[in-house]
């Protein structure tokens, strides 16, 4: 039983794939880095201002418009963000948990099927898993990744499935983020 293949059929709830985009993004990516970077520029141009706010006319309001900038677009950037995550799940359909894709793990690697079409990777050829509290992200490119969510019904298959992933991929490629 040990070599038996994993078969898993995702259905990516809207929960998962929220949680998961907001990994990807903000964590994987490090995307949050450039609005942090902004804000952080923009108060410290705003700070200048309100300390010189005494001895210069209108500082105090040019202060104002630098902090407020500063910190909005930041704010509107993450809101747009999270907009658009809500906007994919609609397009994509999730709430209607249907599967998106089926998965295969066994020796050989990892093969998908989507629509019809098949694809396959060898582990060697894996970018990375990782294994949030929702369900494990495999990634065969960097930009790329399938998801098996952790559901009642799928713990078994998605346990077996990160014993493989563990057993032959290279230690700097898994990442257990559970917690």
């Amino acid at each position: 039983m040990e070599n038996q293949p994993v078969i898993l059929l995702s259905r990516i709830t809207p929960e998962t794939f929220r949680a998961f985009a907001l990994f990807d993004a903000f964590q994987r990516q490090k995307r949050w880095r450039g609005p942090a970077l902004f804000a952080l520029i923009f108060s410290a141009f705003a700070a200048v201002c309100f300390t010189l706010g005494r001895d210069l006319p209108q500082s105090g309001l040019l202060g104002g418009v630098l902090l407020a900038v500063g910190l909005g677009l930041p704010l509107f950037y993450i809101m747009y963000f999270l907009h658009s995550v809500e906007a994919q799940t609609k397009k994509l359909r999730l709430a209607q948990k249907r599967p998106a894709y089926t998965v295969r793990l066994d020796e050989t690697g990892l093969s998908v099927e989507q629509n019809g079409e098949k694809a396959s990777w060898a582990w060697a050829a894996l970018t990375a898993a990782y294994r949030l509290p929702q369900c494990v992200c495999l990634y065969p490119t960097p930009r790329n990744a399938f998801l098996l969510p952790e559901e009642a019904d799928t713990r078994r298959e998605v346990e077996r499935s990160w014993e493989l992933i563990l057993t032959h991929l290279e230690e700097g490629k898994v990442f257990d983020l559970r917690g």
